[in-house]
């Protein structure tokens, strides 16, 4: 059964780190994993068989640990920053009618977004590069064919990655399986050609994933995905309890700044930005202790603000204070992961 909503803004930033691994069959979800007489479709979940309820979970899991033993340099952590470069999709995606003239959307709501393309990325890449610190920027290819400037704000410094992150921010739940191929092989071309970088890395807007999704992106040479939160350190995906040769970089809700900076009511802060610094301290600290990864997961239209950005640049420098640290795109960590575990 597909499942497509229409989500309030601030659940559509929450969902970034809730996977929804969905089937696109006919049938309810986990119908056919387990089914029998005794367990038909339809009953509400306390009335499955162990295994219906076995075969829901076990699509999609964690596989075996990827963390290396070292870091490059022997640092104790590695660092991903990460920009979800949603823009305008994000507002793009929840249309419904005709939206011919303005007074058929919110521009009140749409401006928002375009403060990502128009201040907040360059605000946040100037950061960034300011302290060589290499980003990875998860890019829907409507919002860079919007605003084609991006291109060049990102490779002017030429450390930072492109990865995909859709077309429209559209939910993988809503495509034909053939159709979730055709969006990965045009963005992949676009992007390339767009910035000179064929990507490697995949996030899935509105971090729905469907049981194709990881095969297409296998069958397309697709190194990395950053979507599925069953853990903070890096691992390989199982599907179906099979292992898939894909790592999975986990990204976090509680290093998000959508959830973090955005209340309920999508227009107000749920928490001050020097609270979230402290937030984002502590994580820090704690994946350093433990020799993992650290992973930040941004909007530019959300943490491309001023009373945001500044934030983001005492939490670099803080994190160089300690030392130690290797500051990574993801798809140099993935890289690294895949050495390692290969060699």
């Amino acid at each position: 059964m597909q499942i497509v909503t229409r989500l309030p803004v601030q659940f559509a930033l929450l969902i970034l780190s809730c996977v929804a691994y969905q089937s696109g069959a006919a049938e309810p979800l986990g119908a056919g994993a387990g089914t029998n007489e005794a367990d038909p479709a339809g009953l509400p979940p306390w009335m499955w068989s162990f295994e219906k309820l076995a075969g829901v979970v076990n699509g999609l899991t964690p596989g075996q640990d990827l963390t290396p033993e070292e870091w490059p340099g022997g640092a104790r952590v590695a660092v991903m920053f990460s920009l979800d470069v949603d823009n305008e999709t994000e507002f793009l995606v929840h249309l419904q009618g005709p939206a011919e003239s303005m007074s058929d959307i919110n521009v009140f709501e749409l401006s928002g977004y375009q403060y990502g393309a128009r201040r907040g990325i360059r605000r946040l890449t100037d950061i960034f590069d300011r302290h060589q610190v290499p980003a990875t920027y998860f890019m829907p290819t409507v919002a860079l064919r919007l605003s084609p400037d991006m291109a060049d704000v990102i490779g002017r410094s030429g450390r930072h990655e492109i990865a995909l992150h859709g077309a429209v921010h559209e939910p993988a739940s809503a495509l034909s399986p053939e159709r979730q191929r055709e969006l990965f092989e045009e963005s992949i071309a676009y992007l390339e050609q767009a910035t000179g970088q064929k990507p490697v890395g995949y996030r899935a807007p509105t971090a729905i994933m469907t049981e194709h999704t990881i095969p297409i992106m296998k069958d397309l040479g697709m190194l990395y995905s950053s979507n599925v939160l069953s853990d903070d350190r890096p691992f390989e995906i199982n599907l179906n309890g099979k292992p898939s040769g894909m790592i999975e970089l986990p990204p976090s809700i509680y290093m998000s700044d959508g959830p973090l900076m955005i209340s309920a009511d999508a227009w107000t802060q749920a928490l001050a930005p020097r609270d979230v610094l402290q937030t984002y301290k502590d994580a820090f600290d704690t994946a350093y202790e433990e020799g993992g990864i650290w992973i930040f997961v941004g909007h530019p239209h959300v943490s491309g603000r001023r009373s945001r950005a500044v934030i983001i640049e005492e939490l670099i420098e803080y994190m160089k204070a300690r030392g130690d640290v290797w500051f990574a795109t993801h798809r140099e960590v993935a890289e690294y992961v895949d050495a390692q575990w290969k060699r």
